[in-house]
């Protein structure tokens, strides 16, 4: 039935034609069989079969257009509701296939609506719905799924069913996986709405990985699905990306055996490539066990205790990523305890020891057994003593926590390069609050560039600095006047034109962005005598390695064959732990804790830091003539003898260390904003600015010499 609804010419005849003779149509077809129908009818239609099953087929068409129609209806009320509450949505399965590779609404029968919206918005999502009258199918399941599951089944008075996703695959490990299926998604119009549907290589992806499991009805439709997805001409598949999210996700049993599968029977168009490179890629026993209980009925198939624990260690495993066993230790306990609400765990003790008292049998290898049965069990007994005290820790550290809360923060947008910029022309005043008392209000204002303020410089013809760096350089927590840029540029008026290319959560990677696309030179109008650049080690040489998970979106370089870094795309697929250690670290209070501890860098990691600042510089040095190239040392007594700073010397980069730019240690409260928010107020910027401006004026770089023939064309008199 599958080759007469899916192969064209005189294959799909001869398949009918073996088929149908043993088709009776008073016969009860399996659901899963049935739902191919409506395909199988336009299939034979268009090939002018005459049969007198045609009628039948036709009539099984039609009622699926309807019923489709009557679908979609409904389903553009829901996501209406869910736009209004600001909420992006992505149409997954049926709806968004029939659309974009169907394109007919009778041809693939649907019983209910899958959707994917951001999980940051899952909440008021779930929110929406349920104030509408939505109830969830398992209530007493929605605190479990919010925090270990991918989504949620509701279902309205009149018996309509929402699938709400937050992410396409069980299979991810992290929260932010499903941010990469968004950038990638593809534009959708539905019912006059502006939605989001997956690109073909992630809807390829989805379609494989979720027929190929076991479900109540034969879900033999995910070939149908699979191969109208291969064969639409107008959305080719980026295969480099469909084998990286295969192994992203250790998919690759399955998928490999479907792939196979469809080529071989249905003649589809698989590069030869893709398939090699997907047959002589590994496979872990994490991978093998999943894919074997993937075609096991978990109703049937895990009725003793041991079974069931099987099944959970199998779903916990779904989702773990790759973590040693110890980690994964704990994590199972967590989602043990979570799970089970911790009403069973005295069962699971009991059976265990139970258990072990009848290992091995009689003799010594029965006692060499037990012994070492006993010891892991002691082990496992300690790793959940070890778990319940780092959580007691835990909730004693969060009720000490002040209370803070931010209102009127710049607003961003995402951007392809930087990950993220200030948007033009807006101004907020930025408070926040500790505890309930105000600890700053200050305007924020974002020029039409997209940067924050700077005072105009009253020199008929100034030259100019850039400041590049982070929150220090934006100036968070203070005025748009009591910034370090702008507070220099306004002891430099008659001389200067600053620039403020710092935003929040920038670092080195994003100044060589900026430098090698143009940004800078699209913006800066004069000649550049200085570029003056805050560093705050080694929390730089952490964002440029890729250690922070909302840092994803940032440029990734990586050093190349001659030497120098190259820009890569973005960190969203090559996070470093710990923000790829999933469970461990985002489950367990153990987890937990070892994560907010950073890994000691490595020679590379800091090389790379390192050569990123030195590539600015070099790219500096070509567009603006060699200007002064100056870098702010935060915490440098964390890299004193570091080779970090020794490679920046060794380059004519000019490094200032924060204790010698102050009377007093610079970590003092007096040079804070507060002992909650260690930003610099704006007593430290007036202090760094005065300093700058002697040393820029004791510092004459080649690009003052090269553009001053006279000393009577610049305000200082060099």
């Amino acid at each position: 039935m599958l080759k007469s609804a899916l192969l064209t010419g005189s294959e799909a005849l001869k398949a009918w034609e073996t088929w149908s003779s043993s088709w009776d149509m008073e016969e009860t077809l399996d659901h899963g069989s049935f739902r191919l129908l409506p395909l199988l009818y336009r299939n034979l239609s268009s090939l002018m079969v005459k049969h007198p099953g045609m009628t039948v087929l036709k009539g099984i068409y039609k009622q699926a257009w309807y019923r489709n129609q009557k679908l979609f209806s409904d389903a553009a009320e829901v996501i209406r509701r869910i736009q209004d509450a600001g909420v992006e949505v992505m149409l997954l399965k049926g709806t968004a296939l029939l659309l974009e590779y169907y394109r007919d609404m009778g041809v693939r029968p649907m019983a209910d609506l899958d959707i994917m919206i951001p999980r940051p918005q899952a909440e008021m999502t779930i929110a929406v719905l349920q104030s509408h009258g939505w109830e969830a199918e398992f209530p007493h399941y929605l605190a479990y799924n919010m925090r270990y599951g991918r989504s949620m089944m509701f279902r309205n008075a009149e018996g309509f069913e929402c699938d709400v996703h937050w992410s396409p695959l069980f299979e991810s490990v992290s929260d932010t996986d499903a941010d990469d299926f968004w950038r990638e998604a593809a534009d959708l119009k539905f019912k006059g709405m502006d939605v989001k549907a997956l690109c073909s290589a992630d809807a390829l992806l989805h379609t494989l990985v979720h027929g190929l499991k076991w479900n109540p009805e034969p879900p033999i439709r995910w070939v149908a699905d699979a191969v109208t997805i291969l064969r639409a001409a107008d959305r080719p598949i980026d295969w480099q990306r469909f084998v990286a999210k295969v192994r992203q996700y250790k998919v690759l049993i399955q998928v490999r055996k479907a792939l196979v599968f469809l080529q071989q029977e249905f003649a589809v168009a698989i590069p030869d490539a893709v398939l090699q490179e997907l047959a002589a890629s590994r496979t872990t026993l994490a991978e093998r066990m999943i894919y074997r209980y993937d075609f096991k009925n978990p109703r049937l198939e895990a009725n003793t205790f041991r079974e069931r624990m099987q099944l959970l260690w199998i779903i916990y495993l779904r989702q773990a990523g790759r973590m040693n066993i110890v980690a994964h230790g704990f994590g199972f306990l967590e989602f043990l305890l979570f799970r089970t609400r911790g009403k069973r765990l005295l069962v699971f003790w009991y059976y265990l020891v139970r258990k072990i008292r009848s290992l091995g049998g009689k003799g010594k290898s029965g006692s060499r057994v037990r012994l070492v049965a006993i010891n892991l069990l002691v082990l496992f007994g300690l790793m959940l003593l070890t778990e319940l005290v780092f959580r007691i820790r835990e909730q004693r550290d969060e009720r000490r926590k002040p209370d803070i809360s931010l209102e009127h923060v710049y607003e961003s947008a995402g951007h392809p390069l930087l990950g993220w910029v200030p948007v033009a022309n807006t101004s907020h005043v930025w408070c926040k609050q500790v505890n309930g008392e105000l600890l700053y209000a200050a305007r924020v204002t974002i020029n039409t560039r997209a940067m924050r303020i700077s005072p105009l410089s009253t020199a008929p013809a100034p030259h100019a600095v850039l400041f590049f760096g982070n929150s220090c350089t934006f100036g968070e927590g203070v005025g748009d006047s009591l910034t370090l840029p702008f507070q220099f540029g306004m002891r430099s008026l008659a001389e200067y034109q600053v620039y403020n290319f710092g935003v929040s959560g920038y670092g080195p990677h994003h100044m060589l962005a900026q430098l090698e696309s143009g940004m800078v030179d699209s913006v800066v109008e004069q000649p550049v005598d200085h570029i003056v650049l805050q560093i705050l080690y080694p929390d730089h040489a952490y964002r440029v390695a890729g250690y922070y998970d909302w840092n994803i979106h940032s440029p990734r370089f990586e050093i190349g064959k001659e030497g120098y870094p190259e820009l890569k795309g973005s960190y969203a697929d090559r996070l470093k732990t710990p923000a790829n250690q999933g469970w461990f670290r985002k489950r367990t209070a153990v987890g937990r804790y070892l994560g907010s501890f950073n890994p000691r860098l490595s020679n590379t990691e800091k090389d790379l830091f390192a050569s990123v600042i030195l590539r600015a510089k070099q790219l500096a040095d070509q567009k603006f003539g060699n200007p002064g190239f100056h870098v702010i040392v935060w915490n440098w007594a964390a890299g004193s003898s570091d080779r970090v700073f020794e490679k920046m010397q060794q380059q004519g980069i000019q490094l200032y260390d924060a204790r010698d730019i102050f009377p007093e240690d610079p970590a003092s409260l007096q040079y804070r904003l507060s002992p909650y928010d260690t930003h610099p107020n704006a007593s430290a910027y007036g202090i760094m600015a005065v300093y700058l401006q002697k040393k820029l004026q004791d510092y004459v770089p080649e690009a003052v010499l090269k553009n001053q023939p006279s000393e009577k064309q610049h305000g200082n008199g060099r």
